[in-house]
């Protein structure tokens, strides 16, 4: 799921900055799009589980069991 996500969003990034900055806007998109994607789904929530792991560990527990249950 990640890496679908990951890709997808890269496409629709790129379509939206080629509409904008022509050819040039698939590596303004590619880049934009890295940063944005290292910052808030890559660093972001370890660094918040790190600093805080039982709230975290205790909210996702939630959503885990669920996702345990239906994919059991």
């Amino acid at each position: 799921g990640n890496t679908f996500s990951n890709v997808f969003t890269s496409s629709i990034a790129a379509v939206i900055a080629v509409s904008f900055f022509g050819d040039i806007g698939v590596a303004i998109g590619g880049f934009i799009i890295s940063l944005i994607i290292l910052i808030y789904a890559e660093v972001m929530p370890k660094t918040l589980a790190a600093l805080h792991p039982e709230p975290v560990a205790y909210r996702s527990s939630f959503l885990l069991t669920w996702l345990l249950k239906i994919l059991y």
